[in-house]
Protein backbone atom coordinates (compact mmCIF):
# COMPACT_ATOMS: atom_id res chain seq x y z
CA UNK A 1 0.00 0.00 0.00
CA UNK A 2 1.42 3.40 -0.95
CA UNK A 3 2.17 6.19 1.53
CA UNK A 4 -1.11 7.98 1.92
CA UNK A 5 -0.35 11.02 4.04
CA UNK A 6 2.59 13.40 4.22
CA UNK A 7 3.42 16.10 6.78
CA UNK A 8 1.64 19.38 6.04
CA UNK A 9 3.63 22.43 5.05
CA UNK A 10 3.09 25.67 6.88
CA UNK A 11 2.16 28.54 4.68
CA UNK A 12 4.61 31.44 5.07
CA UNK A 13 3.59 34.54 6.91
CA UNK A 14 3.06 37.65 4.77
CA UNK A 15 6.51 39.06 3.95
CA UNK A 16 7.56 42.35 5.40
CA UNK A 17 9.00 45.12 3.26
CA UNK A 18 12.71 44.95 2.51
CA UNK A 19 14.78 48.05 3.01
CA UNK A 20 15.14 50.13 -0.09
CA UNK A 21 11.76 49.27 -1.60
CA UNK A 22 9.62 52.31 -2.42
CA UNK A 23 6.17 51.09 -3.63
CA UNK A 24 3.32 53.48 -4.19
CA UNK A 25 2.07 53.73 -0.60
CA UNK A 26 -1.43 54.78 -1.44
CA UNK A 27 -1.94 51.87 -3.87
CA UNK A 28 -0.56 49.40 -1.39
CA UNK A 29 -2.74 50.85 1.38
CA UNK A 30 -5.83 50.58 -0.83
CA UNK A 31 -4.99 46.96 -1.57
CA UNK A 32 -4.58 46.23 2.16
CA UNK A 33 -7.94 47.88 2.90
CA UNK A 34 -9.69 45.79 0.25
CA UNK A 35 -8.07 42.63 1.62
CA UNK A 36 -9.23 43.50 5.13
CA UNK A 37 -12.74 43.89 3.75
CA UNK A 38 -12.58 40.35 2.37
CA UNK A 39 -12.10 41.44 -1.24
CA UNK A 40 -8.84 39.76 -2.33
CA UNK A 41 -9.73 39.82 -6.03
CA UNK A 42 -10.29 43.57 -5.98
CA UNK A 43 -7.05 44.01 -4.02
CA UNK A 44 -5.13 42.03 -6.64
CA UNK A 45 -6.75 43.98 -9.50
CA UNK A 46 -5.69 47.25 -7.83
CA UNK A 47 -2.05 46.11 -7.65
CA UNK A 48 -2.09 44.74 -11.21
CA UNK A 49 -3.52 48.01 -12.50
CA UNK A 50 -0.73 49.92 -10.77
CA UNK A 51 1.84 47.57 -12.34
CA UNK A 52 0.51 48.44 -15.79
CA UNK A 53 0.79 52.12 -15.02
CA UNK A 54 4.30 52.26 -13.61
CA UNK A 55 5.91 49.21 -15.28
CA UNK A 56 8.74 48.58 -12.83
CA UNK A 57 7.65 47.60 -9.29
CA UNK A 58 9.33 47.41 -5.94
CA UNK A 59 9.71 44.24 -3.88
CA UNK A 60 6.82 45.13 -1.51
CA UNK A 61 4.42 45.43 -4.45
CA UNK A 62 5.48 42.01 -5.86
CA UNK A 63 5.30 40.54 -2.37
CA UNK A 64 1.73 41.76 -1.92
CA UNK A 65 0.71 40.39 -5.32
CA UNK A 66 2.35 37.05 -4.55
CA UNK A 67 0.57 36.78 -1.22
CA UNK A 68 -2.83 37.51 -2.73
CA UNK A 69 -2.28 35.08 -5.59
CA UNK A 70 -1.17 32.41 -3.15
CA UNK A 71 -4.28 32.88 -1.02
CA UNK A 72 -6.43 32.56 -4.14
CA UNK A 73 -4.70 29.32 -5.17
CA UNK A 74 -3.02 30.93 -8.17
CA UNK A 75 0.30 29.23 -7.40
CA UNK A 76 1.92 29.63 -10.82
CA UNK A 77 1.15 33.38 -10.79
CA UNK A 78 2.36 33.61 -7.17
CA UNK A 79 5.59 31.85 -8.16
CA UNK A 80 6.18 34.50 -10.84
CA UNK A 81 5.47 37.35 -8.40
CA UNK A 82 7.83 35.96 -5.75
CA UNK A 83 10.59 35.51 -8.33
CA UNK A 84 10.11 39.13 -9.36
CA UNK A 85 10.13 40.17 -5.70
CA UNK A 86 13.46 38.38 -5.15
CA UNK A 87 14.96 40.13 -8.17
CA UNK A 88 13.72 43.52 -6.94
CA UNK A 89 15.05 42.99 -3.38
CA UNK A 90 18.63 44.30 -2.91
CA UNK A 91 19.85 41.05 -1.37
CA UNK A 92 18.14 38.87 -3.95
CA UNK A 93 17.39 36.33 -1.20
CA UNK A 94 14.30 37.63 0.54
CA UNK A 95 11.22 35.63 -0.35
CA UNK A 96 12.89 32.28 -1.10
CA UNK A 97 10.70 30.52 1.47
CA UNK A 98 7.54 31.88 -0.12
CA UNK A 99 8.78 30.85 -3.58
CA UNK A 100 9.60 27.34 -2.33
CA UNK A 101 6.09 26.91 -0.93
CA UNK A 102 4.58 27.98 -4.26
CA UNK A 103 6.72 25.39 -6.04
CA UNK A 104 5.66 22.75 -3.52
CA UNK A 105 2.00 23.60 -4.10
CA UNK A 106 2.50 22.95 -7.81
CA UNK A 107 4.17 19.59 -7.21
CA UNK A 108 7.55 20.88 -8.41
CA UNK A 109 9.32 18.89 -5.70
CA UNK A 110 12.87 19.06 -7.06
CA UNK A 111 12.76 22.84 -7.59
CA UNK A 112 11.06 23.33 -4.22
CA UNK A 113 13.79 21.32 -2.46
CA UNK A 114 16.50 23.43 -4.11
CA UNK A 115 14.85 26.71 -3.09
CA UNK A 116 14.22 25.48 0.48
CA UNK A 117 17.94 24.63 0.66
CA UNK A 118 18.85 28.15 -0.52
CA UNK A 119 16.60 29.60 2.15
CA UNK A 120 18.37 27.48 4.78
CA UNK A 121 21.77 28.72 3.65
CA UNK A 122 20.98 32.14 5.11
CA UNK A 123 18.74 30.90 7.95
CA UNK A 124 19.93 27.37 8.86
CA UNK A 125 17.45 27.01 11.72
CA UNK A 126 14.36 28.17 9.88
CA UNK A 127 11.81 25.56 10.91
CA UNK A 128 9.37 26.14 8.06
CA UNK A 129 12.16 25.69 5.51
CA UNK A 130 13.38 22.50 7.19
CA UNK A 131 9.89 21.00 7.21
CA UNK A 132 9.30 22.07 3.61
CA UNK A 133 12.63 20.60 2.49
CA UNK A 134 11.91 17.34 4.30
CA UNK A 135 8.43 17.05 2.78
CA UNK A 136 9.78 17.74 -0.72
CA UNK A 137 12.45 15.07 -0.30
CA UNK A 138 9.78 12.59 0.79
CA UNK A 139 7.86 13.33 -2.39
CA UNK A 140 11.05 12.58 -4.32
CA UNK A 141 11.37 9.24 -2.43
CA UNK A 142 14.66 10.36 -0.92
CA UNK A 143 13.89 8.96 2.50
CA UNK A 144 17.38 9.03 4.04
CA UNK A 145 17.92 12.71 3.17
CA UNK A 146 14.45 13.57 4.47
CA UNK A 147 15.17 11.74 7.73
CA UNK A 148 18.34 13.77 8.24
CA UNK A 149 16.45 17.04 7.62
CA UNK A 150 13.67 16.17 10.10
CA UNK A 151 16.30 15.18 12.66
CA UNK A 152 17.90 18.63 12.26
CA UNK A 153 14.52 20.19 12.94
CA UNK A 154 13.92 18.02 16.02
CA UNK A 155 17.28 19.01 17.50
CA UNK A 156 15.89 22.53 17.67
CA UNK A 157 12.42 21.54 18.85
CA UNK A 158 11.90 17.93 19.91
CA UNK A 159 8.15 18.50 20.14
CA UNK A 160 7.66 19.84 16.60
CA UNK A 161 4.71 17.74 15.47
CA UNK A 162 5.35 18.22 11.73
CA UNK A 163 8.95 17.06 12.11
CA UNK A 164 8.02 14.06 14.26
CA UNK A 165 5.39 13.01 11.73
CA UNK A 166 7.72 13.65 8.78
CA UNK A 167 10.39 11.54 10.45
CA UNK A 168 7.92 8.66 10.72
CA UNK A 169 7.06 8.94 7.02
CA UNK A 170 10.78 8.90 6.15
CA UNK A 171 11.25 5.74 8.24
CA UNK A 172 8.24 4.21 6.50
CA UNK A 173 9.76 5.07 3.13
CA UNK A 174 13.02 3.41 4.23
CA UNK A 175 11.06 0.24 5.11
CA UNK A 176 11.70 0.72 8.83
CA UNK A 177 8.04 -0.01 9.41
CA UNK A 178 8.17 -0.92 13.11
CA UNK A 179 9.88 2.37 14.02
CA UNK A 180 7.42 4.35 11.92
CA UNK A 181 4.47 2.55 13.49
CA UNK A 182 5.73 3.32 16.99
CA UNK A 183 5.90 7.05 16.22
CA UNK A 184 2.43 7.13 14.62
CA UNK A 185 0.94 5.34 17.62
CA UNK A 186 2.59 7.79 20.04
CA UNK A 187 1.20 10.74 18.05
CA UNK A 188 -2.21 9.10 17.95
CA UNK A 189 -2.16 8.63 21.71
CA UNK A 190 -1.74 12.39 22.08
CA UNK A 191 -4.41 13.17 19.50
CA UNK A 192 -6.91 10.32 18.92
CA UNK A 193 -8.42 12.21 15.97
CA UNK A 194 -5.15 12.46 14.02
CA UNK A 195 -6.31 11.27 10.60
CA UNK A 196 -2.84 11.44 9.03
CA UNK A 197 -1.54 8.99 11.65
CA UNK A 198 -4.47 6.63 11.12
CA UNK A 199 -3.97 6.74 7.35
CA UNK A 200 -0.31 5.81 7.60
CA UNK A 201 -0.92 3.22 10.32
CA UNK A 202 -3.29 1.49 7.90
CA UNK A 203 -0.55 1.54 5.26
CA UNK A 204 2.16 0.28 7.65
CA UNK A 205 -0.06 -2.49 9.01
CA UNK A 206 -1.11 -3.60 5.54
CA UNK A 207 2.52 -3.66 4.35
CA UNK A 208 3.35 -5.90 7.33
CA UNK A 209 0.42 -8.20 6.59
CA UNK A 210 -1.05 -7.38 10.01
CA UNK A 211 -4.72 -8.01 9.34
CA UNK A 212 -5.88 -7.24 12.89
CA UNK A 213 -4.18 -3.82 13.05
CA UNK A 214 -5.17 -2.89 9.49
CA UNK A 215 -8.80 -3.66 10.28
CA UNK A 216 -8.72 -1.83 13.61
CA UNK A 217 -7.25 1.38 12.22
CA UNK A 218 -9.44 1.29 9.11
CA UNK A 219 -12.61 0.93 11.19
CA UNK A 220 -11.45 3.69 13.52
CA UNK A 221 -10.91 6.06 10.62
CA UNK A 222 -14.23 5.07 9.02
CA UNK A 223 -16.02 5.93 12.25
CA UNK A 224 -14.63 9.45 11.84
CA UNK A 225 -14.99 9.66 8.05
CA UNK A 226 -17.36 7.09 6.50
CA UNK A 227 -16.14 7.91 2.99
CA UNK A 228 -12.42 7.92 3.74
CA UNK A 229 -10.59 6.40 0.78
CA UNK A 230 -7.56 5.16 2.78
CA UNK A 231 -9.87 3.57 5.35
CA UNK A 232 -11.97 1.85 2.68
CA UNK A 233 -8.81 0.69 0.90
CA UNK A 234 -7.50 -0.79 4.14
CA UNK A 235 -10.81 -2.49 4.81
CA UNK A 236 -10.85 -3.86 1.27
CA UNK A 237 -7.37 -5.30 1.77
CA UNK A 238 -8.59 -7.09 4.91
CA UNK A 239 -11.56 -8.56 3.04
CA UNK A 240 -9.25 -9.95 0.36
CA UNK A 241 -7.07 -11.47 3.07
CA UNK A 242 -10.12 -13.09 4.67
CA UNK A 243 -11.36 -14.39 1.33
CA UNK A 244 -14.60 -12.45 1.73
CA UNK A 245 -14.75 -11.36 -1.90
CA UNK A 246 -18.38 -10.35 -1.70
CA UNK A 247 -17.50 -7.77 0.97
CA UNK A 248 -14.42 -6.71 -1.02
CA UNK A 249 -16.64 -6.13 -4.07
CA UNK A 250 -19.10 -4.09 -2.02
CA UNK A 251 -16.29 -1.88 -0.70
CA UNK A 252 -14.79 -1.67 -4.19
CA UNK A 253 -18.10 -0.46 -5.61
CA UNK A 254 -18.15 2.29 -3.00
CA UNK A 255 -14.58 3.29 -3.82
CA UNK A 256 -15.29 3.66 -7.54
CA UNK A 257 -18.34 5.70 -6.65
CA UNK A 258 -16.18 8.02 -4.55
CA UNK A 259 -13.40 8.19 -7.12
CA UNK A 260 -14.58 6.98 -10.54
CA UNK A 261 -11.28 7.98 -12.16
CA UNK A 262 -9.12 5.65 -10.07
CA UNK A 263 -7.53 2.85 -12.11
CA UNK A 264 -6.58 0.92 -8.96
CA UNK A 265 -10.12 0.93 -7.59
CA UNK A 266 -11.66 -0.36 -10.82
CA UNK A 267 -8.94 -2.99 -11.14
CA UNK A 268 -9.42 -4.24 -7.57
CA UNK A 269 -13.18 -4.32 -8.07
CA UNK A 270 -12.58 -6.51 -11.11
CA UNK A 271 -10.41 -8.87 -9.04
CA UNK A 272 -13.12 -9.17 -6.38
CA UNK A 273 -15.79 -9.97 -8.96
CA UNK A 274 -13.51 -12.44 -10.71
CA UNK A 275 -12.81 -14.29 -7.46
CA UNK A 276 -16.57 -14.42 -6.91
CA UNK A 277 -16.83 -16.02 -10.39
CA UNK A 278 -18.91 -13.04 -11.55
CA UNK A 279 -17.00 -12.95 -14.82
CA UNK A 280 -19.22 -10.49 -16.67
CA UNK A 281 -19.08 -7.92 -13.86
CA UNK A 282 -15.32 -8.47 -13.57
CA UNK A 283 -14.93 -7.82 -17.30
CA UNK A 284 -16.83 -4.52 -17.04
CA UNK A 285 -14.60 -3.37 -14.18
CA UNK A 286 -11.42 -4.32 -16.06
CA UNK A 287 -12.70 -2.56 -19.18
CA UNK A 288 -13.12 0.63 -17.17
CA UNK A 289 -9.66 0.23 -15.65
CA UNK A 290 -8.22 -0.26 -19.14
CA UNK A 291 -10.03 2.84 -20.39
CA UNK A 292 -8.50 4.89 -17.60
CA UNK A 293 -5.03 3.52 -18.20
CA UNK A 294 -4.75 2.28 -21.81
CA UNK A 295 -1.06 1.49 -21.41
CA UNK A 296 -1.69 -0.98 -18.56
CA UNK A 297 -1.24 -4.47 -19.99
CA UNK A 298 -2.16 -6.01 -16.63
CA UNK A 299 -5.75 -4.81 -16.91
CA UNK A 300 -6.03 -6.25 -20.41
CA UNK A 301 -4.68 -9.63 -19.28
CA UNK A 302 -7.24 -9.76 -16.47
CA UNK A 303 -9.94 -8.60 -18.87
CA UNK A 304 -9.00 -11.45 -21.17
CA UNK A 305 -9.19 -13.95 -18.30
CA UNK A 306 -12.63 -12.69 -17.24
CA UNK A 307 -13.97 -12.88 -20.80
CA UNK A 308 -12.39 -16.31 -21.18
CA UNK A 309 -14.23 -17.49 -18.07
CA UNK A 310 -17.44 -16.01 -19.48
CA UNK A 311 -16.92 -18.09 -22.67
CA UNK A 312 -16.38 -14.97 -24.76
CA UNK A 313 -13.31 -16.35 -26.49
CA UNK A 314 -13.35 -13.75 -29.25
CA UNK A 315 -13.28 -10.92 -26.70
CA UNK A 316 -10.65 -12.74 -24.65
CA UNK A 317 -8.44 -13.21 -27.72
CA UNK A 318 -8.69 -9.49 -28.52
CA UNK A 319 -7.79 -8.51 -24.95
CA UNK A 320 -4.78 -10.84 -24.85
CA UNK A 321 -3.54 -9.62 -28.24
CA UNK A 322 -3.83 -6.00 -27.09
CA UNK A 323 -1.94 -6.87 -23.92
CA UNK A 324 0.84 -8.51 -25.94
CA UNK A 325 1.04 -5.48 -28.21
CA UNK A 326 1.86 -3.47 -25.08
CA UNK A 327 3.95 -6.13 -23.33
CA UNK A 328 5.19 -8.80 -25.79
CA UNK A 329 6.81 -10.79 -22.98
CA UNK A 330 3.74 -11.02 -20.74
CA UNK A 331 3.81 -14.68 -19.72
CA UNK A 332 0.17 -14.84 -18.61
CA UNK A 333 -1.12 -13.40 -21.90
CA UNK A 334 1.08 -15.78 -23.93
CA UNK A 335 -0.11 -18.78 -21.93
CA UNK A 336 -3.81 -17.91 -22.03
CA UNK A 337 -3.82 -16.97 -25.69
CA UNK A 338 -2.09 -20.28 -26.37
CA UNK A 339 -4.94 -22.09 -24.61
CA UNK A 340 -7.48 -20.31 -26.81
CA UNK A 341 -5.56 -21.31 -29.94
CA UNK A 342 -5.50 -24.91 -28.72
CA UNK A 343 -9.24 -24.88 -28.08
CA UNK A 344 -9.78 -23.63 -31.64
CA UNK A 345 -7.57 -26.35 -33.06
CA UNK A 346 -4.79 -23.95 -34.07
CA UNK A 347 -1.99 -26.14 -32.72
CA UNK A 348 0.75 -24.47 -34.75
CA UNK A 349 -0.23 -21.01 -33.47
CA UNK A 350 -0.44 -22.33 -29.92
CA UNK A 351 3.03 -23.85 -30.27
CA UNK A 352 4.48 -20.50 -31.37
CA UNK A 353 2.94 -18.76 -28.36
CA UNK A 354 4.27 -21.38 -25.94
CA UNK A 355 7.70 -21.11 -27.56
CA UNK A 356 7.62 -17.37 -26.89
CA UNK A 357 6.51 -18.08 -23.33
CA UNK A 358 9.42 -20.40 -22.50
CA UNK A 359 11.81 -17.99 -24.22
CA UNK A 360 10.90 -15.25 -21.72
CA UNK A 361 10.38 -17.68 -18.81
CA UNK A 362 12.81 -20.59 -19.26
CA UNK A 363 11.70 -22.11 -15.95
CA UNK A 364 8.00 -22.03 -16.76
CA UNK A 365 6.73 -25.50 -15.90
CA UNK A 366 3.28 -24.79 -17.35
CA UNK A 367 4.82 -23.32 -20.51
CA UNK A 368 7.02 -26.35 -21.22
CA UNK A 369 4.18 -28.75 -20.40
CA UNK A 370 1.73 -27.04 -22.78
CA UNK A 371 4.43 -26.88 -25.47
CA UNK A 372 5.05 -30.61 -25.06
CA UNK A 373 1.32 -31.33 -25.24
CA UNK A 374 0.77 -29.52 -28.57
CA UNK A 375 3.88 -31.15 -30.03
CA UNK A 376 2.61 -34.55 -28.88
CA UNK A 377 -0.74 -33.91 -30.59
CA UNK A 378 1.12 -32.97 -33.76
CA UNK A 379 3.11 -36.25 -33.55
CA UNK A 380 6.40 -34.36 -33.24
CA UNK A 381 7.70 -36.98 -30.82
CA UNK A 382 11.29 -35.87 -30.26
CA UNK A 383 10.35 -32.18 -29.85
CA UNK A 384 7.57 -33.19 -27.45
CA UNK A 385 10.01 -35.30 -25.42
CA UNK A 386 12.41 -32.34 -25.24
CA UNK A 387 9.65 -30.03 -23.94
CA UNK A 388 8.46 -32.49 -21.28
CA UNK A 389 12.09 -33.07 -20.22
CA UNK A 390 12.50 -29.29 -19.80
CA UNK A 391 9.33 -29.13 -17.70
CA UNK A 392 10.64 -31.88 -15.42
CA UNK A 393 14.08 -30.24 -15.21
CA UNK A 394 12.35 -26.99 -14.18
CA UNK A 395 10.87 -28.80 -11.19
CA UNK A 396 7.67 -30.27 -12.56
CA UNK A 397 6.73 -33.33 -10.49
CA UNK A 398 3.39 -33.95 -12.22
CA UNK A 399 2.92 -37.64 -13.04
CA UNK A 400 1.24 -36.51 -16.28
CA UNK A 401 4.43 -34.82 -17.47
CA UNK A 402 6.45 -37.98 -16.84
CA UNK A 403 3.86 -40.19 -18.54
CA UNK A 404 3.70 -37.86 -21.54
CA UNK A 405 7.50 -37.87 -21.74
CA UNK A 406 7.40 -41.67 -21.74
CA UNK A 407 4.81 -41.74 -24.52
CA UNK A 408 6.82 -39.30 -26.64
CA UNK A 409 10.02 -41.33 -26.13
CA UNK A 410 8.21 -44.58 -26.90
CA UNK A 411 6.81 -43.17 -30.15
CA UNK A 412 10.26 -41.81 -31.00
CA UNK A 413 11.70 -45.33 -30.62
CA UNK A 414 13.49 -44.85 -27.29
CA UNK A 415 11.99 -47.84 -25.45
CA UNK A 416 14.48 -47.78 -22.56
CA UNK A 417 13.94 -44.07 -21.97
CA UNK A 418 10.18 -44.55 -22.15
CA UNK A 419 10.29 -47.36 -19.58
CA UNK A 420 12.33 -45.23 -17.14
CA UNK A 421 9.91 -42.31 -17.59
CA UNK A 422 6.87 -44.54 -16.97
CA UNK A 423 8.54 -45.90 -13.83
CA UNK A 424 9.15 -42.32 -12.64
CA UNK A 425 5.49 -41.54 -13.27
CA UNK A 426 4.50 -44.55 -11.14
CA UNK A 427 6.78 -43.36 -8.35
CA UNK A 428 4.90 -40.06 -8.38
CA UNK A 429 1.50 -41.76 -8.64
CA UNK A 430 1.47 -45.54 -7.97
CA UNK A 431 -2.08 -45.77 -9.31
CA UNK A 432 -1.50 -44.00 -12.61
CA UNK A 433 -3.35 -45.97 -15.28
CA UNK A 434 -1.50 -44.51 -18.27
CA UNK A 435 1.88 -45.46 -16.80
CA UNK A 436 0.78 -49.02 -15.99
CA UNK A 437 -0.70 -49.53 -19.46
CA UNK A 438 2.45 -48.11 -21.04
CA UNK A 439 4.61 -50.51 -19.04
CA UNK A 440 2.35 -53.39 -20.04
CA UNK A 441 2.90 -52.53 -23.71
CA UNK A 442 6.67 -52.19 -23.27
CA UNK A 443 7.12 -55.42 -21.31
CA UNK A 444 4.94 -57.38 -23.73
CA UNK A 445 6.93 -56.05 -26.67
CA UNK A 446 10.15 -57.10 -24.96
CA UNK A 447 8.76 -60.59 -24.32
CA UNK A 448 8.68 -60.23 -20.52
CA UNK A 449 5.26 -61.80 -19.98
CA UNK A 450 5.71 -62.19 -16.21
CA UNK A 451 6.30 -58.48 -15.68
CA UNK A 452 3.51 -57.56 -18.08
CA UNK A 453 1.19 -59.84 -16.11
CA UNK A 454 2.20 -58.16 -12.86
CA UNK A 455 1.37 -54.70 -14.26
CA UNK A 456 -1.98 -55.94 -15.62
CA UNK A 457 -2.90 -57.44 -12.26
CA UNK A 458 -2.13 -54.11 -10.61
CA UNK A 459 -4.56 -52.48 -13.00
CA UNK A 460 -7.25 -55.03 -12.12
CA UNK A 461 -6.59 -54.57 -8.38
CA UNK A 462 -7.08 -50.84 -8.83
CA UNK A 463 -10.60 -51.56 -10.05
CA UNK A 464 -10.10 -51.32 -13.79
CA UNK A 465 -12.34 -54.10 -15.06
CA UNK A 466 -12.63 -53.23 -18.75
CA UNK A 467 -13.17 -56.34 -20.91
CA UNK A 468 -10.03 -55.89 -23.02
CA UNK A 469 -7.79 -55.70 -19.95
CA UNK A 470 -9.38 -58.81 -18.46
CA UNK A 471 -9.09 -60.63 -21.81
CA UNK A 472 -5.42 -59.74 -22.32
CA UNK A 473 -4.58 -60.77 -18.74
CA UNK A 474 -6.38 -64.08 -19.27
CA UNK A 475 -4.32 -64.65 -22.43
CA UNK A 476 -1.09 -64.22 -20.47
CA UNK A 477 -2.22 -66.70 -17.82
CA UNK A 478 -3.26 -69.12 -20.55
CA UNK A 479 0.13 -68.78 -22.28
CA UNK A 480 1.83 -69.47 -18.94
CA UNK A 481 -0.25 -72.64 -18.51
CA UNK A 482 -2.55 -71.34 -15.75
CA UNK A 483 -5.82 -72.36 -17.45
CA UNK A 484 -7.85 -72.08 -14.25
CA UNK A 485 -6.97 -68.38 -13.77
CA UNK A 486 -7.49 -67.80 -17.48
CA UNK A 487 -11.00 -69.31 -17.29
CA UNK A 488 -11.86 -66.98 -14.39
CA UNK A 489 -10.70 -63.88 -16.22
CA UNK A 490 -12.35 -64.85 -19.53
CA UNK A 491 -15.63 -65.25 -17.68
CA UNK A 492 -15.11 -61.79 -16.04
CA UNK A 493 -14.48 -60.27 -19.48
CA UNK A 494 -17.66 -61.87 -20.85
CA UNK A 495 -19.67 -60.66 -17.86
CA UNK A 496 -18.59 -57.12 -18.72
CA UNK A 497 -19.03 -57.66 -22.49
CA UNK A 498 -21.27 -60.64 -23.44
CA UNK A 499 -20.78 -60.15 -27.21
CA UNK A 500 -17.02 -60.80 -27.06
CA UNK A 501 -16.41 -63.75 -29.44
CA UNK A 502 -12.62 -63.80 -28.97
CA UNK A 503 -13.11 -64.23 -25.23
CA UNK A 504 -15.59 -67.07 -25.84
CA UNK A 505 -13.21 -68.79 -28.25
CA UNK A 506 -10.24 -68.64 -25.88
CA UNK A 507 -12.41 -69.56 -22.89
CA UNK A 508 -13.25 -72.72 -24.83
CA UNK A 509 -9.54 -73.49 -25.28
CA UNK A 510 -8.87 -72.89 -21.56
CA UNK A 511 -11.77 -75.14 -20.57
CA UNK A 512 -10.58 -77.84 -22.95
CA UNK A 513 -7.15 -77.66 -21.34
CA UNK A 514 -8.86 -78.33 -18.02
CA UNK A 515 -10.60 -81.38 -19.48
CA UNK A 516 -14.00 -79.73 -19.65
CA UNK A 517 -14.65 -80.51 -23.33
CA UNK A 518 -18.41 -80.20 -23.33
CA UNK A 519 -18.29 -76.68 -21.83
CA UNK A 520 -15.59 -75.84 -24.36
CA UNK A 521 -17.79 -76.88 -27.29
CA UNK A 522 -20.62 -74.66 -26.01
CA UNK A 523 -18.27 -71.70 -25.95
CA UNK A 524 -16.93 -72.40 -29.43
CA UNK A 525 -20.42 -72.71 -30.88
CA UNK A 526 -21.39 -69.34 -29.35
CA UNK A 527 -18.20 -67.72 -30.64
CA UNK A 528 -18.71 -69.06 -34.17
CA UNK A 529 -22.30 -67.89 -34.07
CA UNK A 530 -21.08 -64.35 -33.41
CA UNK A 531 -18.14 -64.49 -35.79
CA UNK A 532 -17.96 -67.41 -38.25
CA UNK A 533 -14.48 -66.47 -39.49
CA UNK A 534 -13.07 -67.63 -36.15
CA UNK A 535 -13.55 -71.19 -37.43
CA UNK A 536 -10.33 -70.85 -39.45
CA UNK A 537 -8.18 -71.63 -36.45
CA UNK A 538 -10.41 -74.25 -34.92
CA UNK A 539 -8.73 -77.41 -36.25
CA UNK A 540 -5.21 -76.07 -35.67
CA UNK A 541 -6.09 -75.12 -32.06
CA UNK A 542 -7.70 -78.46 -31.33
Amino acid sequence: MKLLSLPPLREPDPPTAASGSQPATDVLAKAVALHLDGKPKEALRTLEAHKKEVGKLGSEHWSAMGRLQFEMGLYAEAEHSYRQMMEAAPSGEWGSLELAVCLEKQGKWQEAAEVFRRSLETQPKQREALIGLGASLLRLSRGQEALEVFDRCLKQDRNCREAVFGRAVALQLLDRQAEAKSIYEALLARNPDAEDCLINLIAVSAAAGDQESTLRYAERLLAMRPSSRPALEGLSTCMFWKGDYKAAAKIGAKLVEIDPDSYEHWFNLGVAYQLMLRSELAAKAYQEASRLRPEASEALVHLGAALHQANDQSGARDAYERALALAPADACALHNLGLIEEQHGSKAEAEKLYERLVAVQPDSIEGWFRLGSVRLERSDWRAAAEAFSKAIAAGCDWPEAKANLALALLRAGDTNGARKAYEKALEADPEMIEALRGLVAITLASGDRAEALAFQNRLIELGHQDPELLYNTALLYQQDGDAEKAVELYRDALAAKPDFPEALLNLGHALAARGRSEEARVCWRQALGMRPELARGYFEAS
